[in-house]
């Protein structure tokens, strides 16, 4: 058997272990991985500068554009009088609402016309900006951590990417194994380590496909698989397959 027809059966094997280990099971504990359909907020400290009301009492401001979440921290607990400059063509306009905060954060949106945020100086501490992810790209750190793992050396642990109870860690590195074992019975040659790097990012990846739970409108990340070429057909049950592989 030559080494490549090996490392097509071993990529094909090693698919059905990522599957099966990632098919659903028993709950497993809580864990610091997340869904791979989880959002997140980023907080960024805004500048704060030293300003000017309209009605010339000092303030503190930021510079934001509208729609944007805020995350204020403030000096003391109870009310803080917090001013919107909103800027239109016909002109600029302050509006001054006393908010409260919450152990005391204070979390607001600026309006759609709103370019700066004022309150009365060193009332507000530190001022953060929010940028969020959309659910579903989570997805997408997940892959970078299989693609950084499948491209490093060989054996390496497989990446924490879900609970334990979901990766089959002892399949992946029986993988690990015999692809080690491979490169060596080349002599390391380029072409082994590039075929055995493939087989990991197939597998890989294959298993974190399978871990992305269905996600519904407007987030359609599937297409239809389309065959290439003239390969043999098959039909079973109804439906149409095309073969892959002899």
């Amino acid at each position: 058997m030559t080494w490549c027809s090996w490392a097509q059966r071993l990529a094909w094997l090693s698919l059905i272990w990522a599957l099966a280990a990632c098919a659903p099971g028993r709950l497993a504990p809580p864990s610091r991985v997340p869904n791979a359909l989880s959002s997140f907020v980023v907080w960024s400290a805004l500048p704060v500068e030293a300003g000017w009301s309209a009605q010339g009492t000092p303030v503190d401001v930021v510079h934001v554009r509208g729609g944007d979440v805020l995350r204020l921290i403030a000096a003391s607990n109870g009310p803080v009088a917090v001013a919107e400059r909103m800027q239109s063509e016909s002109g600029a306009a302050e509006e001054w609402s006393s908010v409260t905060s919450t152990d005391g954060v204070i979390m607001l949106r600026a309006t759609p016309f709103t370019t700066e945020l004022q309150w009365s100086r060193g009332a507000i501490r530190l001022a953060y900006v929010g940028k969020g992810s959309e659910p579903g790209y989570y997805w997408f750190e997940l892959e970078d951590r299989v693609l950084e793992w499948a491209a490093g050396p060989i054996p390496a642990p497989f990446p924490e990417i879900a609970p334990p109870a979901r990766i089959a860690s002892d399949a992946f590195a029986d993988l690990d194994r015999l692809l080690a074992e491979s490169i060596a019975a080349s002599d390391g040659s380029r072409v082994a380590v590039d075929a055995a790097r493939a087989i990991r990012r197939i597998a890989g990846l294959r298993a974190v496909r399978a871990l992305r739970p269905p996600s519904g409108y407007p987030y359609f990340f599937d297409s239809t698989p389309a065959a290439h070429g003239r390969a043999p057909t098959r039909t079973k049950d109804g439906h149409l397959g095309y073969e892959i592989a002899p």
